[in-house]
């Protein structure tokens, strides 16, 4: 399937809707920015966020942009003129994202399921031990490796044919 813009806002209208009416939606995991809590190819489960509960610091959030979903952890949280707005970066950014509103919040992340299967829950942790500039390595080092894998895999494919 070739992805448009309009297949993007699609989904995103659906996965909102769904939100919404209080289903989990399941979204595969695209960039490296949240590494190593979540990499490419895993599966993250967006629950829909609870009427009464608010948000803090440390939680992962999906957010709505207009490419789709962005999921980033929350680093702070402060008001002005009467809305509430949070601050998100990803686990192995370089920056922090600009401050979203609490209604484009679409859910909270709740757990990831590798390629393998294995579910992960997510639990909120104190960000600020997060060692980004480590993170950001990792990712680099994680890439170089998934690139050398694909070659040997290529390889392997091409010999036995």
């Amino acid at each position: 399937m070739t992805e448009t813009p309009l297949t993007h806002t699609l989904l995103k209208d659906i996965g909102t809707t769904l939100l919404t009416e209080g289903k989990t939606i399941r979204v595969t995991a695209e960039g490296c920015s949240m590494y190593p809590t979540t990499k490419p190819g895993s599966v993250i489960f967006i629950d829909p966020p609870a009427a009464d509960a608010g948000f803090s610091p440390g939680e992962i959030i999906a957010f709505r942009s207009d490419e789709g979903f962005i999921v980033h952890r929350i680093v702070r949280s402060f008001h002005r003129d009467g809305q509430e707005y949070h601050v998100t970066r990803g686990d192995s950014s370089r920056m922090e994202d600009e401050p979203v509103t609490t209604g484009r919040i679409a859910g909270r992340v709740t757990r990831t399921e590798r390629r393998n299967g294995k579910q992960r829950l997510l639990k909120k942790i104190n960000f600020t031990s997060l060692q980004y500039g480590y993170n950001i390595m990792r990712v680099i080092l994680y890439l170089y490796l998934e690139k050398f894998r694909r070659i040997i895999t290529h390889e392997r494919k091409t010999q036995a044919l």
